[in-house]
């Protein structure tokens, strides 16, 4: 298994939070969005982007590789011609984008038009997998919210899924 699959596969497991009662809680954390349920997601990508800072949380370029979650699955996706489509200020398919290198990971979340945010998170090797520690949201479109550690929501990641 190559490391970005890897990584694009950890990502993935937000959409688990995504589908669990805490996601309006950590809507309100990362993004300050108040709710009183959730959006219904029907796919959730991951992208990988060609280059960035990934330190400082930057991400730009081509993306090098899409996949797609879906049924318990994280799946290739090779359409170019991606479109997002809003339903309630969210957009009905996300998309989780990042950068890795030198051991850092820069992760963009896009929930919607205006509902979108930057964090870091340091790769590490454990117990023979890779996992990614120490995120903090570092850029929210709610200005308010800007270098949070993520550990700082308590919830249950068996339960609510990863929070990446």
């Amino acid at each position: 298994m190559s490391e970005n699959y890897e990584i694009a596969h950890i990502l993935s497991q937000a959409w688990n939070l995504y589908n669990s009662a805490n996601f309006v809680r950590y809507l309100e954390f990362t993004f300050g969005k108040e709710l009183a349920s959730p959006p219904k997601f029907e796919r959730l990508y991951i992208a990988q982007a060609s280059c960035g800072d990934a330190l400082k949380g930057v991400i730009g370029g081509e993306i090098e590789h899409w996949w797609y979650m879906e049924n318990g699955r994280l799946n290739d996706y090779d359409d170019k011609e991606f479109k997002y489509v809003v339903k309630d200020d969210f957009y009905l398919e996300p998309v989780i984008k990042y950068y890795a290198d030198g051991g850092w990971l820069a992760i963009g979340e896009r929930l919607g038009p205006s509902i979108s945010c930057r964090k870091v998170g340091k790769l590490e090797h454990k117990d023979g997998g890779l996992a990614i520690t120490g995120i903090r949201v570092i850029w929210s479109t709610n200005s308010r919210i800007i270098n949070r550690p993520l550990n700082e929501l308590k919830i249950n990641p068996g339960t609510d899924g990863a929070l990446f």
